[in-house]
Formats: C-alpha cells, structure tokens, sequence
C-alpha cells in the first residue's frame, strides 16, 4: 500500500517537473544595426497569439515559451 502512494507522488511529481522545464521566460533587448534600442517591436509566438510589445528601451520578456518554439519580430 505505501509503495503505491509512493508511485502515485512520484508520477506527479515527475510530471508537475516535466511541465516546469518545458517552458521557460525569453527576454531580451531588440536594436538596430547601431545598437539604438527599437521601441514598439512586436515580439510573438509563431503561429500562437502569445507575445509583448518591445518598451522604451527594447527590452522584451515572453513568458511561457516552450523549447523549440520560435519568436517572430515585427
């Protein structure tokens, strides 16, 4: 009996981990050639609606995004 609860925590454990790792927070500062901070950078994830806006200074944080997904600028 005590080792099936010990199965049970770790099965849902291991998951809750798993879910924790896939995804992760992106940031960054987006600049011209010059190193002039962009303001205004639609930062998204491809095909999701998921994404911010670039702010005063360029800077960006998308939070949840999964690895291997890819970030598109505009």
């Amino acid at each position: 009996m005590k080792n099936q609860i010990f199965k049970k925590i770790f099965i849902l454990g291991f998951l809750l981990l798993g879910s924790y790792v896939q995804s992760q927070s992106v940031s960054g500062t987006v600049s011209d050639l010059y190193g002039s901070p962009l303001p205004g950078v639609t930062v998204i994830i491809k095909n999701t609606a998921k994404g911010v806006t670039t702010d005063f200074d360029g800077r960006f944080d998308v939070p949840e995004v999964t690895i291997g997904e890819t970030l598109v600028f505009s």
